[in-house]
């Protein structure tokens, strides 16, 4: 049977196709979870470098970047645990990485280049400023998923 449809039927049947979820409840709060302890991870690592720096500390920044290293593999374990992403996550992913990456360089540059060093009122706030492009892409995320 070759049957031809109508274009009426055709554009009906790409409404419903594209209108089908194939991202898990699962997957989205898998993939918000990676973006919120991805942003959380950031940001902690700038404090504790920022911390144990200006407290001249090596030894504690080794173990915060160690510390650091091990919550990014654990999140990266964590993110593969998804089988599907939304829509639109690489796009909105990229957004919220680059923007946070691109504010914690801003931060090491900043307290780096400052002295005497920063006080925590200035800069422990800044590193929650850090924090919020991945958080704001883990809402959109979730967000895009309904």
């Amino acid at each position: 049977m070759n049957e031809q449809i109508t274009p009426a039927q055709a554009a009906a049947a790409l409404a419903q196709a594209s209108s089908v979820r194939v991202v898990s409840p699962a997957d989205v709060r898998t993939l918000t979870a990676y973006l919120l302890g991805l942003g959380a991870a950031v940001a902690g690592i700038l404090a504790a470098s920022w911390w144990t720096l200006s407290h001249e500390s090596p030894m504690g920044f080794s173990f915060s970047v160690a510390g650091y290293a091990a919550v990014i593999a654990l999140l990266v374990a964590i993110q593969r645990r998804a089988r599907s992403t939304p829509r639109g996550f690489k796009r909105i992913y990229t957004w919220g990485l680059g923007a946070t990456m691109t504010l914690y360089v801003i931060g090491v540059m900043w307290f780096s280049f400052t002295r005497p060093w920063l006080s925590a009122a200035v800069f422990l706030p800044y590193c929650l400023l850090v924090a919020l492009p991945a958080w704001a892409a883990a809402v959109m995320i979730r967000r895009a998923a309904r």
